[in-house]
């Protein structure tokens, strides 16, 4: 396994592994792709051209899969509706469990909303069951 962590080091990567005649049909961006934990984007500083990522990927019969993370942290861009909704775990005690003042995506609607923001999951609702 190796850990590429932005577009200069995904492509240099996947070319190696075609060019060795290594078999891969996928790359998976796992971890830390966000600017915040909770924004369920890329980072564009990392990330710029994520539709020619995967083109080029594709041109070399790679295909592209990003881990969905179902935390929230304070400042991530969907916490103050995540907060007012309801939507957010806490502990027995009210605190948030998780660090950073962070909190897991608890409830049915969060999951949905999530369905909802990011339109390349329509149709696959059974994988944001949370």
């Amino acid at each position: 396994m190796h850990c590429a962590t932005d577009r200069q080091t995904l492509r240099p990567l996947s070319c190696s592994y075609v060019s060795r005649g290594l078999p891969i049909s996928t790359i998976v961006i796992d971890w830390q792709h966000w600017v915040n934990m909770g924004d369920w984007t890329l980072n564009p500083v990392c990330w710029p051209d994520p539709q020619g990522m995967v083109d080029t990927l594709r041109l070399l019969g790679i295909e592209l899969m990003i881990t969905f993370w179902p935390f929230q942290t304070t400042p991530s861009t969907h916490w103050d509706q995540f907060n007012s909704s309801g939507y957010l775990a806490t502990g027995l005690d009210g605190s948030w469990n998780l660090p950073l003042g962070g909190s897991l995506v608890r409830s049915p609607a969060a999951s949905a909303w999530s369905h909802l923001a990011c339109p390349a999951t329509r149709g696959r609702e059974q994988l944001l069951r949370v």
